[in-house]
């Protein structure tokens, strides 16, 4: 059974400007088919949540 997903009714603002995403995003090595490794990590304790890999079309909507 899934969750349903509640909307916030309204965009959200960026965290960083589109020029700082792209500066970000220049520094990563996406020549190997395009991809990088994306890790997901719980603040607190550290611990792994995810290991995945995203383009720079995911990495720049994240």
């Amino acid at each position: 059974m899934r969750a349903k997903k509640k909307g916030l009714g309204r965009a959200l603002k960026p965290l960083c400007p589109e020029d700082r995403i792209e500066a970000l995003a220049s520094l990563l090595n996406f020549r190997h088919n395009g991809l990088v490794i994306a890790i997901a990590q719980d603040w607190d304790r550290g611990e792994v949540l995810m290991v995945a890999f995203m383009d720079k079309e995911a990495f720049k909507r994240t």
